[in-house]
């Protein structure tokens, strides 16, 4: 496992143990402190489950990004290839010779 996900867990669980002590201590707590204590548990958990959607949002865009590199690679190739393409095609003009001929060993070796 991720060490991310052992920390999310050990956050989730000190979320939890909180609720737990605010809910056992509403019985011996005054009405004004009741209310304090509802609205920090509902901050709390409000806080927490916007932190769970940016963490899940973030895994996705980083997923995103992966999968994005993984194709980097073909696409690096074959824009070299295109780029060599055109220097050689230039490279024809200049010196005058038919692209064709040149062209067709270039062609042998990359596709």
């Amino acid at each position: 496992m991720p060490s991310y996900y052992c920390t999310f867990c050990l956050g989730e669980g000190k979320v939890s143990t909180c609720v737990k002590h605010a809910e056992s201590t509403q019985p011996h707590t005054a009405a004004s402190g009741k209310q304090t204590i509802q609205q920090e548990v509902d901050s709390l958990q409000l806080d927490w489950n916007q932190y769970q959607t940016n963490l899940n949002n973030t895994k996705t865009s980083l997923q995103d990004a992966l999968e994005q590199w993984k194709v980097w690679p073909a696409i690096s190739c074959r824009l070299f290839f295109d780029i060599l393409h055109i220097h050689v095609y230039t490279l024809c003009l200049v010196q005058r010779v038919p692209p064709t001929k040149s062209m067709a060993m270039f062609y042998e070796e990359t596709e």
